[in-house]
């Protein structure tokens, strides 16, 4: 625990043994002897369940900050200390967990993959030896492995709860055994607003972990101390704002709706009792245009024609030629949101002039001039309901070629939506909105013990096509989600890799003949990225690496580009150039005279050769995209930035 930041903030302090100033309280500790003489009642009624959080609404991370000084002081001047039954709890709320995820399992999956979680967790093992005095460590422990495994699935939120419930036990035992949770407790509380403003400096990623781990502790104690809930809870709005922004101008958003349409018309219909047939032409552009909205991005596609038609109306004994020309106009939303992509029905309008240019009525004179009455009377009436029937063709166009293809694209999206949600991984935030000039969307990537965005994103250069602004703690919170303390199997995860982006990145290609590595990452910050003064630098930390029969203990990998913008003859260009490219067991110092061993040397070359596969200079050239938006236009680099913990990346439409 030293090792790490973390572990910094329990330095000078009292240790085991030595005194600890404190008022007095009517509870007592308990003795270290006692945890296995407590006994452990099973609840089958009433659960315990964790203290709820005062409620804290609407506070911004200012006011938010500056509350924490005032609780941290009332907790360390009149500290709750461990009570007799807090073990107790704590294991009856793991228990809880146990029989929730027992019977949730057969509503979320099949019988035998029911059954197959069920073994894997041995839920029926648990549930006996939780119901003791003395839970067996043995099985607690295989299950906590469990979740280091690389079994695939065992990330996915319906186990969330079993997984909470477990720390929290373990947290209590271990703050039992070592007698520190007031040292702890206090440390914390002397050190928090310190952390959070080396966090929002953004100068050392490394208070990242410190944060995470700071505020999971504190939801574990708040078992034995329920003012630790709102501490937890103030500290998270002290430092979590979204962390991915994109801004998409107007230009590009539209651009992909922008086209001609010409269209022959083939007319069979009843007008107002009279057969009418003939044909005509639709021609016209098609365009679309951002509608403004607070709580989704709305797209407004729009086609503007002009129709013209020559047609034969007959009824009875009346026979009559017609020439209608005018305009069409159709309209139909496309809504964007957290909860899918979906489309509002088309709304058409039409301004039409009819000219009747020939009349042939087979009767007298006296039937003729009737009839000529009775089309002149119906003049108005007939052309209105040709336009209401023109309408309903358009609406009928726009619907039939935008919905099949908006909801297959909504089909792909909840896919993805899904299986993000599984894991814990889709945003926390998801918010999109739309003005006349751009769509904004803002999201917030991380879990409820993660911070996020300590500052706003910087203001990027305006423009008119993408502008991407990601925070160094978007992919740190879900690198360490998806990977934190986790083995995994190289060739497994190449396979993963490609069913869900259809392709894995050069670098991670096995070659012909080599064996897959398997590796087990750190409990804690497994992949620390860091955006800071226009430098990209990601560390990666593996617990152990086997290549082949060789063995490697706590490797670390790191791997830096400068981020710039270069202009050649007028042009701009993004360029990401390596600097570095490493990777040494942790703590190796390469210049201070230390040797590596043979398996060392082994994999560090292993790992070289991976990293050698990086691309030294990458450039990212103006973007041609396919689909609606080819031909249209490029993406043009603009702008590239990494500072304060903010990666920045714009482009412009042409």
């Amino acid at each position: 625990m030293s090792s790490t930041l973390f572990g910094q903030i329990f330095r000078n302090v009292p240790r085991r043994g030595q005194p600890v100033e404190r008022q007095t309280t009517e509870r007592q500790p308990v003795e270290r002897q006692s945890i296995e003489r407590q006994p452990v009642e099973r609840q089958t009624t009433t659960r315990q369940r964790q203290p709820a959080a005062p409620a804290i609404i609407a506070l911004s991370p200012e006011d938010a900050k500056a509350q924490i000084p005032q609780l941290t002081s009332e907790i360390k001047e009149n500290p709750r200390q461990i009570a007799e039954n807090d073990l107790n709890r704590c294991q009856k709320l793991l228990l809880d967990a146990v029989n929730d995820l027992q019977r949730r399992l057969p509503r979320e999956f099949d019988r035998a993959t029911a059954n197959d979680w069920s073994t894997t967790f041995r839920l029926a093992e648990l549930r006996t030896t939780l119901g003791t005095k003395t839970p067996d460590p043995k099985i607690l422990e295989a299950v906590q492995n469990v979740f280091s495994s690389d079994k695939e699935g065992v990330l996915w939120v319906v186990f969330d709860g079993l997984r909470t419930a477990l720390r929290r036990y373990h947290t209590v035992v271990e703050l039992i055994k070592e007698e520190s949770y007031e040292r702890r407790l206090t440390s914390i509380c002397n050190n928090l607003v310190n952390f959070i403003e080396a966090y929002s400096d953004a100068r050392d990623p490394r208070y990242f972990e410190s944060l995470s781990k700071a505020t999971a502790w504190l939801d574990d104690v708040s078992i034995i101390e329920p003012r630790a809930v709102r501490l937890a809870s103030l500290t998270r709005l002290a430092c979590t704002g979204v962390n991915v922004s994109l801004q998409i101008g107007s230009d590009f958003a539209v651009a992909g709706f922008k086209g001609e349409l010409e269209e022959d018309l083939d007319i069979n219909e009843v007008i107002l009792g009279t057969k009418v047939t003939g044909s005509g032409t639709l021609s016209g552009v098609t365009s679309a245009e951002l509608v403004p909205s607070s709580n989704r991005a709305v797209i407004k596609v729009l086609a503007d024609t002009t129709m013209e038609s020559n047609t034969d109306g007959s009824q009875r004994m009346v026979t009559l030629k017609n020439h209608t020309t005018g305009t069409l106009r159709g309209e139909k939303q496309i809504l964007f949101s957290a909860e899918g992509i979906s489309t509002a029905p088309a709304t058409a309008r039409a301004n039409l002039n009819a000219k009747v240019s020939d009349v042939n009525i087979n009767a007298g004179r006296v039937v003729q001039r009737a009839a000529r009455n009775q089309i002149d009377s119906r003049k108005a009436s007939s052309q209105a309901e040709a336009a209401r029937r023109a309408e309903r063709r358009m609406n009928a166009r726009m619907n039939e070629r935008i919905d099949p293809n908006i909801a297959d694209l909504n089909e792909r999206y909840q896919k993805i939506r899904s299986q993000l949600n599984k894991v814990g991984l889709f945003p926390s935030v998801w918010n999109l909105s739309s003005t006349p000039e751009q769509i904004d969307w803002l999201i917030l990537l991380g879990n409820a013990y993660q911070p996020s965005a300590p500052i706003p994103a910087p203001k990027a250069p305006q423009s008119n096509g993408l502008a991407v602004q990601v925070h160094q703690s978007a992919l740190n919170n879900m690198l360490a989600i998806a990977l934190a303390g986790r083995l995994v199997d190289e060739e497994k995860f190449s396979e993963r890799m490609e069913e869900f982006f259809d392709e894995v990145p050069e670098f991670l290609k096995l070659k012909t003949g080599e064996t897959p590595a398997k590796v087990s990452f750190g409990p804690e910050a497994p992949v620390e990225v860091s955006f800071i003064d226009n430098k990209l630098r990601v560390v990666v930390r593996l617990k152990d690496i086997q290549v082949m029969d060789n063995v490697g203990r706590a490797f670390t990998i790191s791997v830096e580009y400068q981020v710039k913008t270069e202009n050649r003859d007028g042009q701009n260009f993004i360029v990401l150039e390596r600097t570095e490219a490493e990777a040494f067991p942790a703590g190796f110092l390469p210049d201070s005279g230390q040797t590596l061993s043979a398996t060392q040397t082994i994999i560090r070359t292993y790992l070289l050769r991976r990293l050698e596969a990086l691309e030294k200079r990458v450039e990212m050239e103006p973007l041609e995209l396919g689909g609606e938006w080819e031909g249209k236009g490029r993406l043009i680099p603009q702008f590239a930035s990494t500072d304060k913990g903010w990666l920045t990346f714009v482009w412009s439409w042409e």
